[in-house]
């Protein structure tokens, strides 16, 4: 009798059984007796349509329940830093970012039992807590490990500005890899882990913020067509934590090459380039394309709409990067 409990759950992961369906099947509020909740997270999907449509339902089921979880971590250590009053603008970036991460190891999701009972089939997805704490602790640990190393290398008092930018980039990457990882080991395995690395951020962006505030960027229109670029680079810098001073030191020009090709519409093709304390910047250039179907004034103005944020802002951190130390996105 022994053996064969112990083979059932086997033997229904292999096939469907039929007859009464399991009540754990129907009512995902109660946990399976084979599936300690100690030991797995479960959930059960149902589909009319066929097995394999009840599979996918059970897993994108336990995936949403998963995600639930992680939302509840990331917020409640949100709400914690809010009450130590420790949230810095790039700390808030991070829990967001873990609030809206996917958790990525959806393969260690499988299919323990199915069912029918005639009129619909039934699945059980379930994940093995110890096997995914272990996976995702040692990828936690080894991002928390050289997180520290480079925040350590960072904060040498002697570090030049521009040295500080690119290891405050590498450290950004690391901390937006390393936060997720962080909340979705505390959904799967019950425990948040130390957050060493990430303490250590906070610090780093703290000093990121003074050396941005020593050192304002002036913006420069270096063509008559750029003039209309100052303002929206001017709101991206500060949007990305920089400070822009009509004396500040480090000097960045606008650059713009306009084409006006005709088709149905007249269209105005700009390409923005950037250039730091007069040196050509070796990001990809930015071209938008704006098109109107009155005159070059109207397309130019299509083209300064079409300009996203979030492009702008992309093109200025690999402009920046090896000068300030701006928010990485």
């Amino acid at each position: 009798m022994r053996r064969i409990l112990l083979l059932a759950p086997l033997v229904a992961a292999a096939g469907c059984l039929h007859g009464p369906v399991p009540r754990h099947l129907v009512d995902d509020t109660l946990q399976p007796r084979d599936y300690p909740a100690d030991a797995y997270l479960t959930a059960s999907g149902e589909s009319s349509e066929g097995a394999a449509q009840a599979d996918d339902a059970a897993r994108f089921a336990l995936l949403r329940k998963i995600q639930a979880r992680i939302r509840g971590v990331a917020e409640s250590v949100e709400t914690q830093a809010v009450r130590d009053d420790r949230v810095s603008h790039e700390a808030h970036q991070l829990q967001r970012l873990s609030t809206e991460s996917e958790f990525a190891h959806g393969e260690l999701i499988r299919i323990a039992e199915r069912h029918s009972d005639g009129a619909a089939h039934y699945a059980l997805a379930v994940l093995d807590r110890r096997r995914a704490t272990n996976m995702l602790s040692e990828e936690y640990m080894a991002a928390d490990a050289a997180l520290r190393r480079l925040c350590s290398s960072a904060s040498d008092e002697g570090v030049a500005v521009a040295r500080f930018a690119g290891l405050y980039g590498q450290a950004a990457a690391l901390a937006r890899r390393a936060a997720p990882l962080r909340s979705a080991l505390a959904a799967v395995d019950g425990r948040l882990p130390e957050a060493l690395g990430l303490r250590l951020f906070e610090a780093l962006d703290l000093r990121r913020r003074e050396l941005l505030a020593a050192h304002p960027v002036r913006v420069e229109a270096a063509d008559p067509e750029a003039s209309d670029l100052v303002g929206p680079v001017v709101q991206a810098i500060g949007r990305m934590g920089g400070v822009v001073s009509a004396a500040g030191p480090v000097r960045l020009d606008v650059h713009v090459r306009e084409r006006f090709p005709r088709g149905v519409e007249l269209c105005c093709e700009r390409t923005v380039l950037f250039s730091v304390d007069g040196q050509p910047a070796s990001a990809t250039p930015l071209v938008v394309t704006g098109c109107d179907l009155s005159d070059q004034r109207a397309a130019r103005a299509a083209a300064l709409k079409a300009l996203s944020d979030g492009a702008l802002e992309s093109a200025l951190s690999e402009v920046l990067r090896t000068a300030l130390p701006l928010d990485v996105r």
